[in-house]
């Protein structure tokens, strides 16, 4: 289970009347919690257990804290959302500790509307860095490293109710 709260710090909206067109603003700042829920159950002791095997548990077996921050820009029907997140992950009752991860993304979106519905398509990149675990305060080796993706995505919305999807590469 991950508890995160998000509070708007900042917001400001501005209607341009000769355009016709309104910009929007916001900034959030966020923190939480991830709670040790999943099932943890590696016996690292073992000389036959894997990296793989510690990386496919349901959970970590850990308390982690979560910060975060957001700034969303709107210009009329165009947009952009940036995400930052960063997780600082604690060692479970195995003294086994993944790294902390930083992930941010940023997708650029264009709203249209068709009779009472919304669609909304997207382009982003994302990046994750994740450090490298830890056993007994030691070094586990092949872990650690980064990704960065590029997304294409579309969202579908009416009244209340949006679905949405993305691809990434």
């Amino acid at each position: 289970i991950t508890v995160l709260a998000n509070y708007k710090l900042w917001e400001s909206s501005k209607e341009n009347k000769n355009e016709r067109s309104m910009s929007h603003q916001e900034f959030w700042l966020g923190a939480g919690l991830k709670l040790p829920t999943g099932n943890y159950s590696v016996d690292i002791n073992d000389p036959e257990t894997e990296l793989g095997d510690v990386n496919s548990q349901m959970g970590t077996g850990s308390i982690d804290f979560i910060s975060s921050v957001a700034y969303n820009v709107k210009f009329g029907r165009l947009g952009i959302n940036t995400l930052a997140n960063y997780k600082i992950n604690t060692k479970n009752n195995s003294d086994f500790k993944f790294g902390n991860r930083f992930t941010v993304n940023s997708f650029a979106f264009y709203q249209t509307h068709f009779k009472k519905n919304m669609l909304v398509p997207n382009l982003g990149v994302l990046y994750e860095h994740a450090a490298i675990n830890h056993l007994n305060k030691a070094t586990v080796e092949q872990t650690g490293g980064y990704v960065a993706l590029a997304a294409a995505g579309v969202e579908v919305g009416r009244g209340k109710l949006t679905i949405g999807m993305n691809l990434q590469l």
